[in-house]
């Protein structure tokens, strides 16, 4: 999907942002209507935390309060303490079933950060977006089924989950934490699937396309 000039200024801004950060947390969003994984990585890429909210038998505003209430409940003293990335999955845009209502979440969760971060920390907190796509690229994960990026997760950074939402939040993470160091031009291994995602990422930042080509291994 072509970019707006909106959405253009949003990410150049946030990539700008995450450039300045100095040690910041990683916090990787796999949002769904009925599972919501999340995993906090720092800026080394070393586990924190990890939970999943899951709203069981609401629906409408109720499941939106309460899933906003568990978000809160497990980051807002993360977020008053640390400097925070935010690296969420986009929409996936040929879905019809629970479109309007995943669309209501997402702008709950864009509105929670920009709320929270107002009141905590003197700039907004960066939020980036990345494809579904791009997310299972970057983790290597081809094969059909919700599985493949159980596998892969494990199989490159020994992260041990059966739920394929954390699973998804945990690369989202690691997308974060390489980003970061390739923004920052400090040298990190990406090989050429994960450096094409990190490209697609970095693209309103043209000198930044350079940058990313010599963390290739």
């Amino acid at each position: 999907m072509a970019v707006s000039k909106g959405d253009f200024e949003i990410i150049n801004k946030s990539l700008e942002q995450i450039k300045e950060l100095k040690k910041p947390y990683i916090i990787g969003i796999d949002a769904s209507l009925n599972n919501t994984g999340v995993v906090i990585l720092n800026y080394k890429g070393e586990l924190k935390k990890t939970f999943s909210i899951i709203p069981k038998d609401l629906f409408g505003v109720e499941r939106l309060a309460y899933n906003e209430n568990i978000l809160n409940n497990n980051l807002y003293n993360i977020i008053s303490e640390k400097s925070c990335i935010v690296i969420r999955e986009g929409y996936a845009h040929g879905r019809v079933q629970g479109a309007h209502q995943m669309g209501e979440w997402g702008g709950v969760l864009k509105f929670y950060f920009h709320k929270i971060s107002s009141s905590t920390v003197s700039n907004l907190i960066p939020m980036i977006e990345v494809a579904p796509q791009s997310l299972k690229k970057f983790a290597n994960a081809y094969g059909k089924g919700k599985s493949s990026v159980l596998k892969e997760v494990y199989k490159r950074w020994h992260f041990d989950t059966n739920d394929d939402n954390l699973a998804d939040a945990f690369v989202l993470a690691m997308v974060g934490v390489k980003l970061r160091k390739v923004l920052k031009g400090f040298k990190t291994k990406l090989n050429k699937k994960q450096s094409e995602v990190i490209n697609k990422i970095c693209c309103p930042i043209k000198k930044t396309r350079k940058k990313v080509e010599k963390h290739l291994w």
